[in-house]
């Protein structure tokens, strides 16, 4: 994002801060071990290339300089973390050595800019991954020997962590016994408490305790220590989170907490990354200390008509608000199944069942959170379909660029077997990945054949963590060497309850292939389980 910012950008986001009284930014990472990348050039650390075209800790410097704007460094990122965490004593040790090299090598650099406040340990520690002294101690080791450096470079730079917690299965009194340990004897000077409201860890109704364990166990343990709320400003689908919501959340933490940061300002409420009425929302709260409480006017004139077999058209025109519209709820059978975050007054809604009738409603809602009446509703019927009765994958062997995951296997025939699984993320029809890049499958049916449908079979069980993909995109081939696209389907308007989805291309014509190819775009890191691929004439 900020790499490919124009200095004139970076210029207008310190500013857009600072006019809402936004006085720190936090660099999430300035290398990653893993990949052994930074953001800011350096021959320090050795086989690492910097894999942005800017300086991008020079830079945010440079503007924290400028404008009054407290900078904190993050240190590495490493995805094994969240494989090894506390586990694996060698690997955090090595770790330490690397963060205490990129505080030297940055200190060296940077550090006689005024400007930098800190540095911030980005590996996030929950109350899951750490369940006994055993890994606390690896943990306190880690914080000693790290934050230590630190200090060593200069006594009065800040260490920063912000940690989270899962309030299912766990309890408030365990965290804080865990922190108080950890706390009692680590070099910390700030936490900085994820919310967890965007990532679907917690509730509003449940801050009020985890922040209140967490403030006690600071008192207990590290008195001087400050501590912060990190508010998440994002849904569990990374998009905005209605302002009422994220004040709301900031009012129950203020009786515990001596300042705010949020995950993130430049993601997710910076006019030059969202819809700008988010920030001119916010900035009016800012300004005046009371949210707009003004509901949208009801969407009207509600119309649709069925395009062909499997999608609808919804129109409607357009919701006015005395700040504006950013986005529509589009409700099918009484179920919210699509939010779209756009001012269009028209919705698409596909991969539906043929010869169905349909009930659809709309509501309109602005940035604060305030949500019009649904509109009248209306009623469409798709079309019927041509059946396709012959499944030419029937039985058939496929093969696969990523293998099945342990806890789903599959020796080659589990897609093609024609057994379909439950609403049970268990059930053992399912073949399940939890791999986030694409994938792909590819079905030998023995010879071309003409083919006139392709489908393949999912599941969502979003509690479970399984969710729909993003993309299903279908191609064919006569030599398994070269393919052609067939189509894309993206992922359809479905209500948010445990429910199988088939993704489907019909009524296809000129395709006369051996081969077909289904190549899955996941959505983000989350499992994805099919159960059943087939081929149609």
């Amino acid at each position: 994002m900020a790499n490919q910012w124009t200095d004139a950008e970076w210029n207008t986001e310190f500013q857009k801060m600072k006019d809402v009284g936004i006085n720190k930014l936090i660099l999430n990472w300035t290398a990653d071990s893993k990949n052994k990348t930074t953001v800011y050039p350096t021959t320090a650390l050795s086989g690492y290339t910097q894999n942005t075209s800017a300086d991008l800790v020079a830079k945010a410097l440079s503007k924290g300089n400028i404008y009054g704007v407290d900078i904190y460094f993050g240190l590495q990122i490493n995805q094994d973390w969240f494989v090894n965490y506390a586990n694996d004593a060698t690997w955090l040790s090595n770790e330490a050595n690397i963060s205490k090299a990129l505080v030297g090598d940055l200190w060296t650099k940077y550090g006689t800019n005024p400007s930098l406040k800190g540095f911030y340990l980005p590996f996030e520690v929950d109350n899951l991954n750490l369940p006994s002294t055993t890994e606390w101690e690896r943990l306190i080791s880690f914080y000693q020997n790290v934050g230590s450096y630190i200090k060593q470079q200069s006594s009065s730079m800040t260490v920063m962590i912000s940690p989270f917690f899962n309030s299912r299965g766990a309890t408030t009194a365990n965290w804080q016994t865990m922190w108080e340990y950890i706390l009692s004897k680590s070099p910390l000077d700030i936490f900085a408490l994820q919310d967890g409201i965007g990532a679907g860890h917690a509730e509003t109704s449940e801050l009020d305790a985890w922040f209140s364990a967490t403030k006690t166990a600071i008192n207990n343990a590290r008195p001087s220590m400050q501590f912060w709320d990190n508010a998440e400003t994002f849904t569990d689908n990374f998009k905005t989170l209605d302002l009422k919501t994220v004040v709301a959340d900031l009012s129950v933490v203020r009786p515990y907490v001596s300042d705010y940061i949020s995950f993130s300002f430049n993601h997710y409420l910076s006019p030059q990354q969202v819809n700008p009425l988010y920030y001119a929302t916010y900035k009016d709260y800012v300004l005046s200390g009371a949210l707009d409480v003004a509901a949208p006017t009801t969407p009207a004139h509600l119309s649709g008509r069925a395009v062909n077999s499997d999608t609808n058209l919804l129109n409607w025109t357009p919701s006015t608000d005395n700040f504006g519209i950013v986005g529509y709820k589009i409700y099918r059978n009484n179920e919210l199944v699509w939010t779209a975050y756009t001012n269009a007054t028209s919705f698409t809604d596909s991969q539906l069942h043929s010869n169905t009738s349909y009930r659809y409603a709309v509501q309109a809602f602005d940035a604060a959170g305030n949500y019009s009446a649904q509109s009248l509703p209306v009623t469409v019927t798709t079309y019927a379909e041509t059946n396709y009765p012959t499944n030419l994958a029937s039985g058939k062997k496929y093969t696969s660029t990523t293998p099945a995951h342990p806890s789903y296997p599959d020796s080659g025939g589990k897609l093609t077997d024609g057994a379909f699984g439950t609403t049970a993320s268990w059930d053992e029809a399912w073949r399940g990945s939890n791999a986030a890049s694409p994938y792909s499958f590819t079905i030998d049916l023995g010879s071309s054949k003409s083919i006139k449908e392709v489908n393949a079979n999912f599941l969502q069980a979003i509690s479970a963590g399984v969710l729909l993909p993003e993309t299903v995109t279908f191609s064919s081939s006569s030599d398994n060497i070269s393919f052609k696209q067939i189509g894309i389907v993206h992922k359809p308007a479905v209500s948010s309850s445990d429910q199988t989805k088939t993704y489907r291309l019909t009524d296809l014509s000129g395709i006369m292939d051996r081969y077909v190819k289904v190549t899955i775009e996941p959505a983000s890191i989350a499992w994805t389980l099919i159960d059943e691929i087939q081929v149609k004439q």
